[in-house]
């Protein structure tokens, strides 16, 4: 019988590796930053990023990256997020002028109903605004400087394939880290940007998918049926979850769908047939939140 003394010092000396997952939610992630500022005024001044590992899907994507690249200076990090959503407007995310409505609608109709160009994204508004946002306030290269300095284990952001129907986690961290296959879910090094970004918070049929690796991804929070699993795989051993909406039913497990020709932009069939394959109240969800912003 093993000594229990042995057992428990073991046990003990485990480090903690505490793992934020930030989920998706439109606006409401501007709740997020409540919750972390909260956190941060209680801890000690100058006290380090208490997240090693931060993982985010959809808008939480954009919360998680921000807070990375700035983990060296965890309360300089968490009052920039709160300035960067204070100063939110809708015309920073999408273009919501008539012209620019116009254009996209129609391009969208073109594409969709008349089969007229076929490398013309599919999606309703025009979210260049965003693109050109997180260009301007975000500095990538903070991640890479974390990490570096022990600050940051990993951060990563999962997309949706529209090809290969997987939900993939994007992530930069320790070269120590492995990359992980299972069921319709991956994990994939990488050196993260603003298009990872945008392919994660790109609401079906509202956004363009985003080419990333030859493929078209989307939103990040369709068949996302683990979502603390990154986390996991990325070393964390606690998690703290920051949602911002209800709990769905959980995913069935279901047989693997066949893959679409790699790097040929999805058609309207191909991402309504994504959508009927996911919880609705997924779906509504993410749409009511973006018309609420």
């Amino acid at each position: 019988m093993p000594d229990t003394a042995v057992v428990t010092q073991a046990v003990t000396e485990v480090e903690p590796v505490t793992g934020l997952i930030l989920s998706g939610g439109g606006a409401r992630a501007a709740y997020q930053v409540g919750v972390l500022a909260g956190i941060a005024d209680l801890l000690p001044p100058g006290s380090p990023n208490p997240f090693p590992v931060i993982v985010g899907t959809s808008a939480g994507a954009i919360n998680a990256v921000k807070l990375a690249s700035g983990a060296l200076h965890f309360r300089i990090a968490i009052h920039q997020l709160t300035e960067f959503w204070r100063s939110f407007r809708s015309h920073q995310v999408l273009r919501s002028d008539w012209s620019g409505v116009i254009h996209q609608a129609s391009r969208f109709f073109g594409r969709s109903l008349m089969g007229f160009g076929r490398n013309i994204p599919v999606a309703l508004l025009n979210s260049s605004p965003l693109r050109e946002l997180l260009n301007v306030r975000l500095d990538l290269s903070g991640i890479e400087a974390a990490i570096d300095a022990h600050h940051l284990r990993a951060v990563a952001v999962t997309a949706f394939g529209y090809e290969s129907g997987q939900a993939v986690t994007f992530y930069q961290g320790r070269g120590t880290i492995e990359p992980w296959l299972r069921h319709r879910r991956i994990g994939r090094p990488t050196q993260l940007t603003v298009d990872h970004l945008l392919a994660s918070s790109a609401i079906p049929l509202l956004f363009a998918p985003v080419m990333l690796d030859q493929e078209y991804f989307g939103d990040g929070a369709v068949r996302q049926s683990a979502p603390i699993s990154p986390a996991l795989h990325l070393g964390a051993n606690r998690v703290l979850v920051v949602g911002v909406s209800g709990n769905p039913r959980g995913l069935k497990t279901e047989r693997p769908a066949p893959r679409a020709p790699i790097g040929i932009q999805p058609s309207l069939a191909q991402i309504s047939g994504h959508m009927l394959n996911t919880p609705s109240s997924i779906i509504w969800k993410a749409i009511s939140s973006c018309w609420s912003a």
